[in-house]
Order: structure tokens, then C-alpha cells, then sequence
């Protein structure tokens, strides 16, 4: 098989400790390059497009508010921030 370098910030939900090795994780590929045998991956960016693909326009979520800015609030959904502009606040 094929060994791919998954960067500690790209890991989603958990600290990269040992407590990961044998777990199967959802993983994206960020770069392939054969001639220099390198493959990096990322579980951040499979995670979200798996929640994002679960996700329509007009669904209702729970969020957490994470920051408040004069335009609006940055608000967590599903481990994704987005920012939710301030017209759209009542």
C-alpha cells in the first residue's frame, strides 16, 4: 500500500497522538506527485464535504456561535464556520 502524510491540522475531532494509529479515516487527497513518491492527504476537507453534500439551502441546523463582528457572527456547524451576515440576523 501507499503511505500519505496527513498534517496534524488537516486531523478532525482529535489531537494527532498515537491513540490514531490503526483507526480507518475518511481522507481527502490534497497532493499527489508519483516522481517524488509524496501523497499528502487531509481528513478536515473529507470530512466537511461529506456534511456539506448532506446539506441543501432552506435546511435547518443547529449552530454555535463562535465570534460576533460588526457584520455579522461566525457560527459552527458540524466542525465548519461560516459566517451568518449580519441582515440575516433578526
Amino acid at each position: 500500500g501507499l503511505r500519505a502524510f496527513l498534517p496534524g491540522s488537516h486531523l478532525t475531532g482529535q489531537l494527532p497522538t498515537e491513540d490514531i494509529i490503526g483507526q480507518t479515516l475518511p481522507l481527502k487527497f490534497l497532493e499527489v506527485d508519483k516522481e517524488k513518491n509524496k501523497l499528502v492527504v487531509s481528513n478536515r476537507r473529507a470530512v466537511v464535504e461529506q456534511q456539506m453534500a448532506e446539506l441543501s439551502r432552506g435546511d435547518l441546523v443547529d449552530g454555535l456561535v463562535k465570534a460576533l463582528k460588526p457584520y455579522g457572527a461566525f457560527v459552527e456547524v458540524g466542525g465548519m464556520s461560516g459566517l451568518l451576515h449580519i441582515s440575516q440576523i433578526s
